[in-house]
């Protein structure tokens, strides 16, 4: 750790949240929607992890997915 870098310096934090689940767990709450949809005090599940990582720096994060419907979301939802 030298301290002459400066956080200009240092590669930004990233992340990867696996948004799929093949679960059966949530049904049939799931049934209309992805599971990383489905509202918690009406906030989207997947909301969470992105809002936590944000507050703690995290300047990248990948969503991996294979449902067009959460990233569609994710792109009219997104700051």
């Amino acid at each position: 750790n030298d301290p002459a870098l400066t956080q200009l310096d240092q590669p930004a934090l990233q992340a990867v949240i696996f948004a799929d689940s093949f679960l059966t767990t949530f049904q049939p709450l799931s049934l209309d929607h992805p599971k990383v949809l489905s509202p918690l005090n009406n906030v989207a599940l997947i909301h969470y992890p992105l809002d936590t990582l944000a507050s703690n720096g995290c300047e990248q994060v990948f969503v991996i997915c294979t449902n067009d419907e959460v990233e569609e979301y994710l792109q009219t939802s997104a700051p």
